[in-house]
């Protein structure tokens, strides 16, 4: 507990000092009025969290914690992109991508750039370069399908979306904020939405499908293309966004948590102010968000009921979760049934 206490003290310090020397409401610390009780640490992996990607994480020796099937063990120095079962990217944060079939090497891919975000369905990989460029490979050949080099991004920060492979077209999240949708039979730019147009840290945090819809958020932004092509955006600072079994949830940057409709129409909403949240998944139909001074939310499925419970550390950004709980630090907090 004295642990969890200096943690706290020290980040308040921060805030009071950074307040001292020109603003800090951002920094602010989430302090809950009410916590349930402590969790505790239980289990530990083989060696520690290394990289954190929308499908997983990978360990400093290479393994691969996932909650899709199919996780390589990884060459040394590479890191996991993207997986999907059968296939699996992996990058060595500089230029070389590797594509993965069932836990072996199909294809090694180089570029003129790191690769931040790809994914692939085997038949081809989609990337995002470090330069901003947009990129479609053919995944046996190697020939570029399709190509747009974007504005170049002064500043951009993790996460970077994992492009979103459909039957028939491909879309792309941009480090300058934009939604790139490419048809996959002409590999044209079918469409093209600036979703953030912030001077920094503007780049496309959170792609999924959602029953259809197209949702995309970063730079203080979502925005939601139905089938229908209809467009629809919302002004919110998504710091985490997860579709899960009972829906689509967001976890805004000023402590705020969305239940939306695919057409980003609130069903349900609550907020803890300040709370920095690192990490969500759900369990038995409630939804568990780690919030980085330390403490665990325990929200309901309709968000009417949350409970606080207090951590052994502060929240690190690479964490996991699986089936029974939270890995962070080399260790797992479990569950409260």
């Amino acid at each position: 507990m004295a642990k969890n206490i200096v943690m706290k003290n020290y980040l308040a310090l921060i805030c009071v000092l950074a307040a001292t020397f020109g603003g800090c409401s951002n920094l602010a610390v989430y302090e809950p009025n009410k916590i349930e009780s402590r969790l505790s640490y239980h289990d530990k992996l083989p060696s520690p969290i290394a990289r954190k990607s929308q499908d997983g994480v990978t360990l400093e020796n290479g393994a691969v914690l996932s909650a899709k099937r199919g996780a390589p063990k990884l060459q040394e120095g590479f890191y996991l992109l993207s997986i999907d079962d059968q296939f699996a990217l992996a990058t060595d944060g500089v230029k070389k991508t590797l594509l993965y079939e069932n836990g072996k090497i199909k294809n090694e891919f180089e570029d003129d750039a790191a690769v931040v975000a790809g994914a692939t369905d085997g038949v081809v990989l989609a990337i995002v370069t470090k330069k901003n460029s947009l990129k479609v490979i053919d995944a046996a050949t190697k020939n570029i399908l399709f190509f747009s080099q974007e504005r170049p991004a002064l500043t951009a920060a993790s996460p970077f979306a994992k492009p979103l492979i459909g039957e028939n077209w491909i879309a792309f999240g941009s480090l300058d904020g934009k939604l790139v949708v490419v048809d996959r039979a002409s590999w044209q730019t079918m469409n093209e939405i600036v979703v953030a147009d912030a001077e920094f840290f503007a780049n496309i945090a959170f792609l999924v499908n959602h029953e259809g819809y197209v949702i995309a958020a970063g730079g203080g932004k979502i925005l939601s293309i139905a089938p229908s092509g209809l467009v629809t955006a919302r002004d919110i600072d998504v710091r985490q966004a997860a579709k899960f079994p009972s829906g689509l949830f967001v976890f805004a940057r000023d402590g705020a948590v969305y239940k939306l409709t695919p057409a980003l129409e609130t069903l349900a909403e609550t907020k803890l102010t300040y709370a920095r949240y690192a990490a969500a998944a759900e369990r038995n139909g409630e939804i568990w968000a780690l919030e980085q001074s330390g403490y665990a939310a325990r929200f309901s499925g309709d968000l009417k009921v949350v409970k606080i419970y207090d951590l052994p550390d502060s929240v690190r950004e690479q964490v996991h979760s699986d089936s029974r709980g939270f890995w962070q630090y080399e260790k797992r907090i479990l569950w409260e049934d």
